[in-house]
């Protein structure tokens, strides 16, 4: 497992060069795909120093991909020391029921 310290200097290597950005530009979902991966490894290496706790306040206002990348690192990452305080009105279960669900 990364540890943050080790973590900081690798985290560019997630962000794509001008010449990346431009081969990419016609695939949102490659470039989607690494943005999720770079969070969830982020929480991974925060978890390896110890319990994490993250608050998301007001997640009926967050899009789907922001929704995607918390309900994500919760279920990769079940095994870690991460506690996740997500606040919403009610009205998000029914919007989108299989949220944070096992």
């Amino acid at each position: 497992t990364l540890s943050l310290h080790d973590a900081l200097p690798i985290l560019p290597e997630y962000y794509p060069t001008r010449t990346e950005l431009a081969i990419l530009a016609g695939n949102a979902g490659e470039i989607a795909r690494q943005m999720r991966r770079a969070f969830e490894d982020l929480i991974d290496a925060l978890c390896s120093e110890g319990a994490l706790a993250v608050v998301a306040e007001d997640i009926h206002w967050a899009d789907a991909p922001s929704l995607g990348y918390l309900d994500g690192a919760l279920r990769k990452l079940r095994d870690r020391p991460l506690f996740l305080l997500a606040l919403a009105r009610p009205e998000l279960t029914e919007i989108v029921p299989e949220l944070f669900l096992p």
